[in-house]
């Protein structure tokens, strides 16, 4: 292999491709910043035009992996925050996003059902 792209992460713990609609997003989870704060975005990339460019950004905490999971046509993006740096508790949310598609870029990521 060689080379292809760079792409700014922020303690870069899991990326995640996925395919909807012919489309290929790649997910990274950022975990924490080099200070040590964990509240952060995670960012969801689209593939356009031989690049990778930013489709959505998601505030985690501590975001330590992404899983994507299909069923019944049914597209879901999971997000496992895994540790608040502020109140030090490892006991956090974590998010389950479900959509029949992925929306514009002028559009929540997700549309909640």
């Amino acid at each position: 292999f060689t080379e292809f792209l760079r792409v700014n992460t922020t303690g870069a713990a899991h990326w995640e491709h996925f395919e909807i609609d012919n489309v290929h997003y790649l997910a990274v989870a950022n975990s924490r910043f080099s200070g040590g704060a964990t509240k952060l975005d995670s960012v969801i990339y689209r593939w356009d035009n031989g690049t990778l460019v930013e489709h959505k950004r998601v505030t985690t905490i501590g975001a330590w992996d992404w899983k994507y999971f299909e069923i019944d046509n049914v597209h879901f993006l999971a997000i496992a925050n895994e540790f608040d740096q502020h109140s030090g508790s490892r006991n956090l949310e974590s998010v389950i996003f479900r959509s029949p598609q992925l929306c514009t870029d002028k559009a929540p990521l997700i549309q909640f059902h």
